[in-house]
């Protein structure tokens, strides 16, 4: 997503965030002899990557972001048996700095709720996508 960046732990307390991007893994279907985002023609495929970037405010999700991480969920420890894409995002400060924070989850390692609809809040630009080959068929 971003060189140059910094991965934490937990986000420090004193970052102050002025965007953010995160990485999606929506599978969109592209047309054939499509340019995708580098200017590189495609033959057809699959977007399988999307960069988006927000900014601000920032503050619900840099405050869910500094939550700990959850050590039990409910009474049942049991966890769902659902996929979903991972959470990637990089927050970057007014000096051009980085950071990659670990993403507060659950005990069973989906992202805590206040994470998600703090992300979700949020308007969001598309500024890159990256198409893959389509996939070849099964036999």
């Amino acid at each position: 997503m971003t060189t140059g960046a910094t991965v934490s732990g937990t986000l420090p307390a004193d970052f102050a965030a002025v965007t953010v991007r995160r990485c999606t893994f929506t599978v969109l279907l592209v047309p054939q002899a499509r340019s995708d985002s580098t200017g590189t023609a495609r033959d057809g495929g699959w977007v399988w990557e999307s960069v988006q970037q927000a900014s601000g405010p920032l503050d619900r999700l840099l405050q869910a972001l500094r939550l700990p991480p959850q050590t039990q969920d409910d009474d049942s420890g049991v966890c769902p048996a659902i996929a979903t894409a991972p959470v990637t995002v990089g927050l970057t400060d007014s000096a051009g700095r980085t950071v990659l924070p670990a993403i507060p989850a659950t005990a069973c390692g989906m992202p805590l709720p206040d994470v998600t609809d703090a992300l979700d809040g949020l308007s969001w630009t598309t500024v890159e996508t990256r198409a893959g080959p389509a996939p070849s068929p099964s036999r």
